[in-house]
């Protein structure tokens, strides 16, 4: 299970039953459930900037997608890493996706694009 919370959308969870869920913090009622992947989910982030209200999850599929909170929709699917991201988080000041897998590689993304732009190799497994 993993959570991210940021200032407009409220509390995300993820967990390995394949959706996101958004809840409202003090209420125990879901706002809404997406289907998200076709894998249980390990990570989830939300964009910290003021213009749109974007999530990012990492999935057993071996994906990274990201997804418009308010139409409640995929917006981009990135796929390159070998075995399962880790993580995926949005650059603060940049238009850029930094993602890591347990295949030893942190990725570089274009989020403008999904186009993948640098990629590091760590082999750390």
């Amino acid at each position: 299970m993993c959570l991210a919370k940021y200032n407009s959308i409220p509390l995300a969870s993820t967990c390995l039953d394949c959706t996101v869920k958004m809840w409202s913090l003090g209420s125990p009622h879901l706002n809404f459930m997406m289907d998200a992947h076709d894998k249980g989910i390990d990570y989830i982030d939300i964009y910290p900037g003021p213009d749109c209200p974007y999530i990012i999850t990492t999935g057993d599929d071996k994906t990274i997608k990201v997804w418009d909170y308010l139409s409640k929709s995929c917006v981009q699917t990135m796929e390159g890493h070998i075995n399962n991201p880790s993580f995926a988080v949005f650059h603060l000041n940049l238009p850029i996706i930094i993602s890591g897998s347990k295949d030893g590689t942190i990725k570089f993304w274009n989020s403008n694009m999904s186009r993948l732009e640098n990629m590091l190799s760590y082999a750390l497994e």
